[in-house]
């Protein structure tokens, strides 16, 4: 859908010339715009409840933030394939430009945010936090979209050891690493 006015199924995926080839689509294009919306807010009702089940599991932000580079082993199944759907989704809304892109970003504003708030108790500022939570973000998005794209089981495990020892160098270099200490970087506690 390129355009707005050409896809598959209406107009037998040739381009309208006039909205009047076609009596349904006005009606169609409402339609899917209402599911689309539904798809963008089904992860982030899942992702706040993800959220709250790791903040009920994990002791410390590190181990917290390790449970988030860790969901590509978690959800290997359904990332070989295509790679991250949200990923995937904002990708196209905004290869179209279309006026939901925004919304699409609100799944990985959620993400941005609350691995922000778990760095901070690391003793980084608010930029600092935010910058290190882009970098997981980056990190886990750069492996979906690959491990996709080769259909690839190590890769993810591989790259998941890499970004432990990320977070483990992140921790290290803290302000306030003396209080979060190796022992609760969560290595053991993510179960994966």
């Amino acid at each position: 859908m390129p355009n707005g006015r050409e896809w598959g199924g209406i107009g037998g995926g040739r381009p309208l010339d006039n909205w009047d080839d076609c009596p349904n689509c006005p009606n169609h294009f409402k339609f899917k715009d209402a599911v689309l919306e539904a798809v963008i807010l089904a992860p982030t009702g899942a992702t706040s409840r993800m959220f709250e089940a790791w903040e009920a599991e994990a002791r410390t932000p590190v181990v917290r933030i390790r449970r988030y580079l860790h969901i590509l082993i978690a959800n290997r199944e359904k990332i070989l394939p295509h790679g991250c759907p949200v990923g995937i989704l904002s990708t196209e809304l905004a290869k179209l430009d279309h006026p939901a892109r925004s919304q699409a970003a609100r799944v990985f504003s959620l993400f941005r945010d609350w691995l922000s708030l778990l760095f901070g108790p690391l003793g980084y500022g608010a930029a600092e936090a935010d910058a290190l939570a882009m970098r997981a973000l980056v990190l886990s998005q750069g492996v979906a979209a690959l491990a996709a794209t080769f259909h690839d089981e190590i890769f993810p495990r591989r790259e998941v050891a890499r970004m432990d020892d990320w977070l483990d160098g992140v921790v290290g270099a803290a302000p306030h690493h003396h209080e979060t200490g190796h022992h609760e970087t969560g290595h053991h506690e993510t179960g994966a």
